[in-house]
């Protein structure tokens, strides 16, 4: 299966259904699944955003406490979703919620990876590599719905 490594706690945002968009600077022609790599750090703002959200989204985001998003496995692969379109952030930024809008780089010139059917998996080692990359499928189990 195809993959990418995200910065851990963004893709931690992906695999708890928070955040369905993935900006980046460039376009991909790719569509399909995709697996989804908590890259070895945390962004340096990550705490703060995460505190920001919960605060203006409570009923929302009180599972956070329980989960510690901030404590997850990093260097792992840990959802399946479908990357259903790469459009301009221009194209969609009126469209998006106040979480989408803080989970995401909006800034011009940027493209919004939408993400569709996502999926936990059991999460696995993933050496993290730029761009789309291959996994073996067989490592990839779909976690049953708790």
């Amino acid at each position: 299966m195809k993959a990418l490594s995200v910065i851990g706690g963004w893709a931690w945002a992906i695999a708890y259904n928070l955040k369905h968009n993935e900006t980046r600077k460039q376009n991909i022609n790719y569509r399909g699944k995709l697996l989804i790599c908590a890259g070895k750090k945390h962004t340096k703002q990550l705490h703060e955003i995460y505190r920001d959200l919960y605060l203006a989204f409570p009923d929302k985001l009180s599972f956070l406490n329980y989960i510690g998003i901030e404590s997850q496995p990093l260097g792992h692969a840990i959802a399946v979703v479908t990357l259903a379109d790469c459009v301009p952030v221009e194209s969609i930024e009126n469209q998006l919620s106040e979480m989408e809008l803080a989970l995401g780089d909006y800034s011009e010139g940027r493209f919004a990876w939408m993400l569709t059917d996502i999926k936990r998996i059991e999460p696995f080692p993933v050496v993290g590599q730029l761009g789309l990359f291959d996994v073996p499928d067989h490592l990839i189990k779909i976690r049953e719905a708790t």
